[in-house]
């Protein structure tokens, strides 16, 4: 009961400690960048299937279908994408209703927030809780709420699960999200195993861009080392010093996905990244490969300006972006790539 308590109390501290404009900012920033690659690696994806399908057709007609046809899924739904952004109440609405009919996937999107930070409101947990405890739970949900981290927290959840399954729904179905829920077959179709399966599909994405995804696993070793990782945040004394287990393993992960190349070789040789299709991983690399371009080639014009790696000059004021992962990564490795463009030592 004590090493409960003190766990209880840890994870008041951790929410205490994210309860800050600048993480929430950080958090935005994040969600953003992912979801900027994500976008570019769908679209670019699409012109390719929709290319291939195309001729395909040429040479056997309606061999180009199922590939036109996902292609058409992947460029209106991000398309729809604008919409949701434009309308963050509708799609927070439509988000909390998915919450209230969903059948249990979506309860891990409530459990942990951005950064995979434990939201710790289990209703055992809040029957038991001391008076102290509840006193500084109110505390630390009006720190987080002056702070917006529960608003940028609902909102890039919303935006994210709404987007993911408007894409799956109109690859799946051929029906948009609102046709999809209007449909006269809606209900049944929702029982199942194919939408149960979109719908558990539609979190993962989310964990992924909101950098909450656990990948704890007592069946492989490199499972039970993340989950050690994960869990070090629980031992009472060493939780305070390293709190952020989760969103650490969710950015090696990030990197994996990401690294041009790499992440093709990783998925064929190591087991891991088995929820990305090869030709997701092969987009990403050319997407995030030409950002890491453009970030060489600003650096070198940074560098001459004085500035440091994670410095830009915005308006004649320099900012520091350091702190703002995944763009300080892409910096980073762009920096590295323009010593080696140019052959000077770092």
């Amino acid at each position: 009961k004590a090493a409960n308590a003190v766990t209880a109390g840890q994870n008041r501290y951790i929410k205490l400690l994210v309860s800050h404009p600048g993480t929430t900012w950080m958090n935005v920033v994040g969600y953003g960048s992912t979801s900027a690659i994500g976008s570019a690696s769908d679209l670019l994806r699409a012109t390719m299937l929709g290319g291939a399908g195309s001729v395909a057709d040429v040479f056997s007609k309606g061999a180009g279908t199922e590939m036109k046809h996902v292609a058409h899924g992947l460029a209106m739904s991000n398309l729809n994408r604008v919409k949701l952004l434009l309308d963050p109440e509708m799609t927070k609405a439509a988000y909390l209703s998915a919450v209230n009919r969903s059948t249990g996937a979506l309860d891990t999107l409530a459990r942990t927030q951005s950064g995979g930070v434990d939201a710790d409101f289990a209703i055992g947990k809040v029957i038991n809780r001391s008076k102290a405890g509840k006193i500084t739970d109110d505390f630390v949900d009006l720190s987080q709420m002056v702070t917006l981290v529960e608003a940028q927290d609902i909102f890039t959840k919303s935006q994210e699960y709404v987007f993911q399954m408007d894409k799956m729904l109109r690859i799946a179905y051929g029906k948009s999200y609102n046709e999809f829920y209007k449909g006269p077959k809606a209900a049944e179709l929702m029982f199942s195993k194919k939408y149960k399966q979109i719908e558990l599909d539609a979190v993962t994405k989310v964990q992924q861009a909101t950098f909450s995804e656990s990948f704890k696993d007592s069946k492989t070793v490199l499972g039970g080392v993340a989950g050690v990782i994960e869990n070090m945040r629980k031992l009472p004394g060493v939780g305070t010093m390293i709190p952020f287990g989760k969103f650490f393993n969710n950015t090696i992960a990030f990197t994996a996905r990401n690294t041009p190349g790499l992440n093709m070789v990783a998925k064929a040789t190591t087991g891991n990244l088995q929820k990305d299709t090869y030709s997701d991983l092969f987009t990403r690399s050319v997407v995030v490969g030409g950002m890491l371009t453009y970030f060489a080639s600003d650096y070198q014009d940074r560098r001459k300006q004085g500035l440091d790696i994670y410095q830009t000059r915005e308006d004649g004021e320099v900012m520091n972006h350091e702190f703002e992962y995944p763009i300080s990564l892409l910096m980073g490795v762009g920096a590295i790539m323009s010593y080696r463009g140019t052959g000077e030592a770092p």
